[in-house]
């Protein structure tokens, strides 16, 4: 009974002793940089039947962060060209908003994000239908709420993937429909200032 007494006491001992070790070791949670600049490759999926792809995109964004929380301002366009036969048609569609983000830091390398974007969409439309010129430009009311991660590569670089839903509000009597859902993939480059 004594040996078993001696050894656990023993093991305690070490087992702290480690413990206490690893966590003076362990790297303290990542501060966030007060600035961050974001940029990306975005493909858009407009979900209208039978729905549209828009294969060609970017975006940008810049964080100002205090602590977790911080506020973001996003801007983008995405591009779809359609040919048929005679007929031209170039769809590009932007977007600016500006939000909330929260983004969990305990990990130093993976830190996954969610925010919440208001702002204006913009549709342009423009080409050559039936031998005659066509355009058509449109601004609406849009939230876009979505999430993603981003990757630390040293204390300022990062790579990041997000996916978002968009909900462009639309004026029923003009455009036939009285909203517009949009998915957007985006991957890219972070980089804290």
């Amino acid at each position: 009974m004594r040996r078993s007494t001696i050894a656990l006491i023993a093991f305690s001992v070490v087992s702290l002793a480690a413990t206490t070790s690893a966590a003076a070791q362990t790297p303290t949670t990542p501060t966030a940089s007060k600035f961050e600049v974001a940029a990306g490759y975005q493909a858009l999926f407009v979900t209208d039947d039978p729905g549209t792809t828009f294969p060609l995109g970017l975006a940008v964004d810049l964080a100002i962060n205090a602590s977790a929380f911080g506020f973001v301002a996003e801007g983008g366009w995405s591009r779809r060209t359609e040919n048929h036969a005679a007929d031209a048609v170039d769809f590009d569609f932007w977007h600016a908003g500006i939000g909330v983000r929260w983004t969990r830091r305990v990990n130093p390398r993976l830190r996954p994000y969610a925010q919440l974007l208001l702002g204006a969409a913009f549709h342009d439309v423009s080409g050559s239908i039936g031998g005659f010129d066509q355009s058509d430009r449109t601004a609406h009311f849009m939230f876009q709420p979505g999430g993603g991660a981003t990757f630390a590569l040293d204390r300022r670089f990062g790579i990041f993937g997000a996916v978002d839903y968009r909900r462009v509000l639309l004026d029923e009597d003009t455009e036939g429909d009285s909203a517009l859902n949009e998915f957007r993939v985006l991957v890219g480059v972070r980089v804290g200032l």
